[in-house]
């Protein structure tokens, strides 16, 4: 029984891992592949070749500051994407 689930929580990381790196390549090959139709060299400053790119994208979203307008409700500030995407994704559901 220990192993069963061991080896589904060592599989579930590897699916999760597998999908991230996918998902960080794929953006790589898509910004590289619009930077040459535009003539253009796309990124190619971080890491060899620009794959480290995803991944410092990635560490610049996380660490922004969240500017939050003074005289607006703060719950209600943060809540209104989530109220607004929530019934947009839930009607491609059922």
């Amino acid at each position: 029984m220990e192993t069963s689930i061991i080896r589904l929580l060592f599989y579930l990381v590897g699916f999760i891992a597998f999908a991230a790196l996918n998902a960080a390549y794929l953006v790589w090959v898509e910004r590289k592949g619009a930077a040459r139709f535009q003539r253009r060299i796309g990124p190619c400053e971080v890491g060899p070749f620009g794959l480290l790119q995803p991944l410092a994208d990635g560490i610049k979203l996380m660490t922004k500051q969240l500017l939050i307008p003074g005289g607006v409700d703060k719950i209600l500030f943060r809540l209104a994407p989530v109220l607004c995407m929530v019934p947009a994704i839930m009607s491609f559901v059922t």
